[in-house]
């Protein structure tokens, strides 16, 4: 899109329970402050030349070789953006208009994150790459110049997973890994947990969690431990969870606890109790304590 449009860009790993849970695998171009929903429609064009894979609620998804994929959306779809329909890059895609931004993932095959359980997520995910660092200059640095983003790892990160730690992403006992991914029941995030980093501000921690009845997006002290050093060593631990706050704001309202307990690598004892409820740290798990899987 005219890059003159564009307000920001927010990198891999955006979270926003319940909607998503989990660290995006997506980037977001946002080209109208957020406020009221008449958003005035914003022409999309291809980025790159290749074949229409397939359509869906306005997501198009583009082929364009053995290696590289893209997708974009939602749009109002262009005339003639169909199925197995070629593109060509500049090539009117539709327009949106629906929300203040937009989705845009670039796929790479040769790419396999690292997740503890791969077969937790699909193809988009375990594939998915940074899609600005593909573009040519000076246009690549223009599109830097608009993430919101401290530090210089400005395409984002969307696996914190540290195997035999509590860092990276969780999932409910009852949650059949093939309901995790795309297409699976309510596959948002609902009965989801990640142990990642602030996608604005990557040297704070956050828990985002999707579930125990405390669904949201929480800060922890910066004098917390790194999610990646407790292990099954580390015994029983509470983590004070807090308000996050405004994009690039230190978190200091304190919202409620959360329990964790690693059993081992795979099994995680988790509860979360709200400030209300326990005044002073917990000491122990109640009977409403769960546990969680990778």
């Amino acid at each position: 899109m005219d890059i003159a449009a564009i307000q920001s860009i927010t990198a891999l790993g955006n979270m926003a329970p319940w909607g998503h849970t989990l660290p995006t695998d997506h980037i977001y171009i946002e080209h109208h402050p957020t406020g009221p929903s008449n958003y005035t429609p914003v022409p999309v064009y291809a980025p790159g030349a290749g074949t229409i894979e397939f359509i869906s609620n306005g997501r198009v998804d583009v082929v364009v070789d053995s290696v590289f994929g893209y997708w974009i959306g939602p749009l109002a779809l262009a005339d003639g953006i169909r199925p197995g329909a070629r593109v060509e890059a500049g090539a009117l895609l539709g327009h949106h208009s629906t929300f203040p931004a937009f989705d845009f993932a670039v796929l790479r095959s040769t790419l396999l994150i690292g997740f503890a359980n791969p077969l937790r997520y699909g193809r988009d995910t375990v594939t998915s790459d940074g899609p600005i660092q593909y573009f040519d200059e000076p246009l690549r640095s223009a599109l830097y110049a608009k993430v919101r983003r401290t530090g210089s790892e400005k395409d984002g990160r969307l696996s914190y997973d540290v195997v035999g730690t509590l860092a990276g992403n969780w999932y409910a006992e009852d949650l059949p890994v093939a309901d995790s991914g795309r297409g699976g029941e309510m596959y948002y995030g609902v009965r989801k947990m990640s142990f990642a980093r602030d996608v604005f501000s990557p040297e704070r921690q956050r828990v985002s969690v999707g579930g125990l009845n405390f669904t949201g997006l929480y800060g922890v002290p910066p004098d917390a431990p790194q999610f990646s050093a407790i292990t099954p060593a580390s015994g029983f631990f509470v983590y004070r969870l807090l308000a996050p706050g405004a994009p690039q704001s230190e978190p200091t309202t304190q919202l409620g606890w959360l329990m964790v307990q690693l059993i081992d690598a795979e099994r995680l004892r988790v509860q979360a109790v709200s400030i209300e409820a326990a005044r002073t740290a917990p000491t122990a798990f109640t009977a409403g304590a769960e546990t969680w899987l990778r």
